[in-house]
């Protein structure tokens, strides 16, 4: 009975662990002036290592960059919008940056992970791409006043800041990015 417990242990154990992502690492942040995106290293929730801004492939990408797990309703009324985002910027990109303080390889695993768990569409995993750097250095680059509320940024394809906003939502936000984009 023992070996049976012993062998259903290690075989829970070992489906769980093959279904989980790496911890990713802590990354450095530079930029070369206050109109880019700071260029940073994440790991996306299928487990890949994405350059930021880089590796974004829209033509326009829209970065919603969450510090608090709290944070996320306010994220998801940007989400809900996207069908109409799509209507107002050509071949809009989306992203979603958890951005955290670096931390441990144990802590990393545990986000990384737990957020993997609460998302099971994979085009929605490549998505999200959690950053652990300095949250501070990564407010003064971008010129964001706290970690209170989320942050929205639009980029163009080489990861120039074409407007930004933060806080859920609204249609006076997107028309303020509207009209910076069309300038």
């Amino acid at each position: 009975m023992k070996k049976i417990l012993f062998i259903t242990s290690v075989l829970t154990i070992t489906f769980w662990l093959a279904s989980c992502i790496g911890s990713g690492k802590n990354s450095d942040i530079e930029t070369s002036s206050q109109e880019d995106f700071p260029q940073m290293e994440g790991i996306n929730l299928e487990g890949k290592i994405i350059k930021i801004p880089d590796q974004f492939a829209g033509k326009t990408n829209l970065v919603i960059v969450a510090y608090l797990r709290e944070q996320q309703l306010d994220v998801d009324t940007w989400i809900e919008k996207l069908d109409k985002l799509n209507k107002i910027f050509p071949d809009l990109q989306f992203y979603e940056l958890p951005v955290i303080d670096k931390s441990s390889a144990i802590f990393r695993f545990y986000v990384n992970n737990g957020m993997r768990r609460g998302i099971k569409d994979s085009k929605q995993r490549k998505l999200v791409i959690t950053v652990y750097t300095d949250v501070k250095e990564f407010l003064q680059l971008t010129s964001m006043k706290s970690v209170d509320e989320i942050a929205v940024f639009l980029l163009d394809s080489n990861g120039k800041i074409i407007a930004k906003t933060s806080g859920k939502y609204s249609e006076d936000k997107v028309r303020e990015f509207q009209n910076k984009y069309n300038k």
